[in-house]
């Protein structure tokens, strides 16, 4: 017959746990010396295993009063239940939820072991979620119309600052742009991502506000002189000059240059094959009278430039009705909880 295993020694326990665990333990006063005195008996030492065998989270923010509050209004019963099953006073209990540390850990034991969270007529689903939101927003309701409005607001300044720098860029380094928007969002818009609380509709809205972001600013680099022109350029009757010649890898290359109504030279944006022999002839071209941008041949700023600008408006104003559909919906869920 095979011998049954002893369990292990509260000393064996005490040396392999973390300081972290033996701080939490200390402050809900529970000292080793304390543990080792109560392992001199059976159910003393039962209940130090128990302490020392579970390891609460160490990674917690300090709490906001919520769980306090739940464990002042809890019920005898639930009490009972409390200290049964995590071994410690409700004066404990109460130090360890105004800790950092310890918040959650009591938050896991009132979704565990008491009835606090359950609401008469509620389906599973909603039940799951209100615990979930407990455990990890420290309300059963969620985060305040306060902290999902902040971080909101953060998401979208992050936005529209990229926004802006990227089309600001295009100007000086062109479809490189692309790399630095990849850069951005990958460090900056990541950041405020994490600012928004998770809250009804945060999901779907913070994918609808990444999606539209990601779509805008990969048609900037290659269609915001376009729009720039179209709204800003001038249309004019310029000159064709000889071309500006460079050489790249032993190949001579010849690009474009016009003379302006105003006796400015500039070389043209996209070459046109036959400018090269028609130095001396006269063309149209769309120009910047600001010179963010190089002249363009042809009556118009570029082709499509209607229905570039008509998706980039239709995605940025998603982009923009994201973070208010959110807010909405987090409102509106504060509202049929109350």
């Amino acid at each position: 017959m095979r011998e049954k295993t002893p369990p292990p020694a509260i000393d064996d326990l005490l040396a392999a746990a973390s300081e972290d665990h033996l701080r939490l333990l200390e402050s809900g006063g529970y000292p080793a010396e304390r543990l080792r005195e109560m392992g001199t008996t059976e159910e003393g030492a039962r209940q130090a295993r128990a302490l020392l065998t579970s390891v609460p989270p160490a990674d917690e923010t300090a709490a906001d009063g919520t769980t306090l509050a739940m464990l002042d209004a809890l019920s005898e019963e639930n009490r009972r239940r409390l200290v049964d099953a995590s071994g410690f006073g409700m004066d404990a209990l109460r130090k360890l939820a105004a800790s950092g540390s310890g918040a959650r850990y009591v938050r896991k034991l009132l979704a565990e072991h008491t009835d606090v969270l359950d609401v008469p007529g509620e389906s599973r689903g909603a039940r799951k979620a209100r615990r979930l939101r407990f455990l990890t927003e420290g309300t059963p309701d969620g985060p305040g119309p306060g902290d999902v409005v902040s971080g909101w607001l953060i998401m979208l300044a992050a936005g529209l600052v990229g926004l802006v720098l990227c089309a600001v860029l295009t100007a000086w380094i062109g479809a490189l742009t692309i790399l630095v928007a990849v850069l951005y969002f990958a460090v900056v818009l990541s950041w405020a991502g994490g600012k928004v609380r998770s809250s009804r509709g945060s999901g779907p809205a913070l994918a609808m506000f990444t999606i539209t972001f990601l779509a805008v600013v990969a048609m900037v680099p290659f269609r915001a002189q376009d729009w720039y022109l179209a709204a800003r350029g001038v249309q004019a009757q310029a000159t064709v000059v000889a071309p500006r010649a460079t050489w790249s890898h032993g190949h001579k290359e010849e690009f474009c240059q016009v003379r302006l109504p105003d006796g400015r030279v500039r070389q043209t944006e996209g070459n046109d094959s036959t400018c090269t022999t028609a130095v001396g002839s006269t063309a149209t071209v769309v120009y910047d009278p600001s010179d963010w941008y190089g002249p363009r041949f042809g009556p118009s700023s570029g082709n499509n430039v209607d229905i570039s600008g008509g998706v980039a408006v239709a995605a940025l104003v998603a982009l923009l009705a994201a973070p208010v559909w959110a807010v909405s919906a987090a409102r509106k869920r504060k509202t049929t909880s109350l």
